[in-house]
């Protein structure tokens, strides 16, 4: 039994944000992360955080796919 292989070419989901608004939006959730300490919110700073991540996650993943 042979098995042969073939590639598909599948698009991009049209709703998918470009690394500049993903840069721009951690960026601006790491500037609400600083305020919310500054501020003594633990609670915000820690919501920010945790975006600041998911962002970061999906910025690394979305630099290593072809355009």
């Amino acid at each position: 039994m042979t098995l042969d292989r073939f590639t598909v070419s599948l698009p991009y989901r049209t709703d998918r944000p470009t690394l500049a608004q993903l840069e721009a939006e951690c960026q601006q959730r790491l500037s609400e992360e600083q305020t919310a300490l500054a501020d003594g919110q633990l609670s915000a700073a820690r919501d920010s955080r945790a975006l600041v991540e998911r962002l970061t996650r999906a910025i690394s993943k979305w630099s290593s796919v072809p355009p």
